[in-house]
């Protein structure tokens, strides 16, 4: 059995959606911000770690 599906109609909304109305929120302002540029730089301490309170041991098993 072949079944054919109906037309689907196309819809169109009647006003402007407010995904449209947001759209107009997007606009960069006029005026250019203030940005602030620092120089890279590496940090001169060691990062803190703690010693482990015992050796770790990983085991795997495989079961077939």
């Amino acid at each position: 059995m072949l079944v054919v599906p109906a037309v689907t109609p196309v819809t169109t909304p009647v006003e402007p959606t407010v995904a449209l109305a947001l759209l107009a929120l997007q606009v960069p302002p006029v005026v250019a911000s203030v940005s602030v540029m620092v120089a890279d730089t590496h940090t001169e301490d060691e990062p803190f770690t703690v010693p482990a309170l015992a050796d770790a041991v990983t085991v795997t098993i495989w079961v077939a």
